[in-house]
């Protein structure tokens, strides 16, 4: 009796998409992700492109004021809250 191939026992599943959700709001970002947006670009100009976020981490550990980002990062969660809110999402 003959091998079946690989093609012929194999079922095609749908592969199910996680990108955004159908139109869900975009997440919000935390203070250091939205420090790090600000702050990225000048640490690409002193280390290498492979140790940035390692010095942009031990950067933000350094730092001692964090107000101005999470500052940021509570408006920039009131706007998902909301945004989840109209859409219908589940806020935990």
């Amino acid at each position: 009796m003959a091998r079946s191939t690989k093609e012929s026992d194999s079922q095609e599943v749908p592969k199910v998409s996680q990108k955004n959700g159908g139109g869900a709001p975009k997440r919000n970002l935390t203070a250091y992700f939205i420090w790090l947006g600000e702050n990225r670009a000048r640490l690409a100009e002193t280390v290498k492109p492979n140790k940035v976020l390692k010095a942009a981490g031990a950067e933000w550990k350094k730092l001692e004021d964090k107000s101005e980002w999470e500052e940021k990062a509570k408006a920039d969660k009131e706007r998902y809250t909301k945004e989840l809110k109209a859409f219908g999402g589940r806020i935990d």
